[in-house]
């Protein structure tokens, strides 16, 4: 990746799910140059990515989750065969106006069942059986960005808030603002369903905030 490559990111907002297989980015193709920022949203723990993007058409899903699926009718259908957790309401204005991308089947050859282990791999790009200690970022940036900010304001919506502000003042360097942001939380082993739902609320809550303040001041 060359400098115009990632710079060419800027203004975008992408929260992943950790080893679940499903990303979100946010993109404002209208964002003024001048404002240059990668906010990465961390789900920590696992999140449950087919009640997050559900396969809705696909009768094995509600055959093999009985329990946990969630029905049609409460679906935030996006085509034909798939639809989002009814939480992610808050998202669904930026996917009408396409501006909310999601990427499918993201992951690595070899999964680890470790979770310490695959969050190693995923913050390093790093073969299965390979160690570094060298983030992924730093590699594909280099010189280009900061080093990421991490903001753990309370909450997330709170620190949404947070990097809402950060994103507006930045200043119009050639070096990519990032910002690390993480949700907690997302091993949903017990009362998952009523669980799941709530984390993926503020998350949507959060990201819509980050969204229209970003919108608002122009960045």
């Amino acid at each position: 990746m060359n400098r115009r490559q990632f710079l060419s990111m800027a203004g975008a907002f992408a929260g992943y799910t950790g080893s679940t297989g499903d990303a979100f980015a946010f993109v404002r193709p209208d964002a003024s140059p001048l404002i240059r920022s990668l906010v990465l949203v961390d789900l920590d723990g696992g999140n449950d990515g087919l009640n997050t993007v559900i396969p809705i058409a696909d009768p094995l899903y509600r055959a093999l989750r009985p329990r946990l699926a969630i029905s049609r009718n409460r679906a935030l259908p996006i085509d034909a065969r798939t639809a989002l957790h009814p939480s992610l309401l808050p998202l669904m204005d930026a996917w009408r106006t396409k501006e909310l991308a999601i990427v499918q089947g993201v992951g690595y050859e070899a999964p680890n069942r470790s979770h310490y282990r695959s969050r190693q791999i995923w913050d390093t790009a790093s073969g299965a059986d390979e160690y570094r200690s060298d983030g992924w970022l730093a590699r594909v940036g280099g010189s280009l960005a900061h080093p990421p900010r991490a903001i753990e304001a309370g909450s997330f919506v709170a620190s949404c808030d947070a990097a809402a502000h950060l994103v507006a003042t930045h200043d119009a360097s050639d070096r990519v603002n990032v910002i690390h942001l993480s949700l907690h939380g997302f091993d949903t082993h017990e009362n998952q369903a009523r669980r799941h739902a709530s984390l993926l609320a503020r998350s949507a809550e959060g990201l819509a905030l980050l969204r229209a303040k970003s919108i608002a001041s122009g960045a």
